[in-house]
């Protein structure tokens, strides 16, 4: 988000954290800006988003100031978001599964109205937005799998019993597979 795009309180709340170049509590930035809880809320949402701003332990502080620490605290707290609510998402498992066959009946029927295929629309276009995210995780996660499996984790051959680091020990177990 260019700092143009900003509203009057966003600039502000981003001029305060520049100023301070460490984290501020909502308190101490709505006391600063003379604004109400509800407008700073609705105001720094905006600015989490433009991916400038990090929720942390201590307040809200810019990305470019923030510390090692704040920043494993806010991905940890972010992944623990991510699984609470994937985990609600599997409550609701079978209307989910349930979705592609009312999709594929309404499309196939035919009498699909304006309105019917504008919340489609806008139903595609929450999808495409949501995973976002999620498949920037996964992508990261198989990374980090990959690495683990390479570099941490033995393999297990033969009978299960014989482990190995890597496959250049193989050759001392080669007769296990005669």
């Amino acid at each position: 988000m260019k700092a143009k795009d900003y509203s009057v309180i966003q600039a502000q709340i981003y001029h305060e954290l520049e100023q301070a170049r460490c984290a501020l509590t909502k308190e101490s930035l709505c006391k600063k800006l003379n604004c109400k809880e509800h407008e700073f809320n609705k105001e720094i949402k905006a600015l989490i988003r433009s991916g400038e701003l990090y929720l942390c332990q201590n307040g809200y502080v810019l990305k470019e100031y923030a510390s090692t620490d704040e920043q494993l605290w806010h991905l940890s707290w972010a992944l623990g978001l991510l699984d609470t609510s994937a985990t609600h998402v599997v409550l609701d498992k079978d209307l989910l599964e349930l979705a592609p066959a009312a999709i594929q009946s309404l499309i196939n029927s035919g009498q699909m109205d304006n309105d019917q295929r504008r919340r489609l629309k806008e139903l595609r276009n929450k999808l495409l937005s949501a995973m976002e995210a999620p498949k920037l995780i996964l992508q990261i996660y198989h990374k980090v799998e990959n690495l683990l499996d390479e570099y941490l984790e033995s393999k297990r051959i033969g009978d299960g019993k014989i482990v190995v680091k890597d496959f250049r020990e193989l050759k001392k177990y080669q007769k296990n597979f005669k």
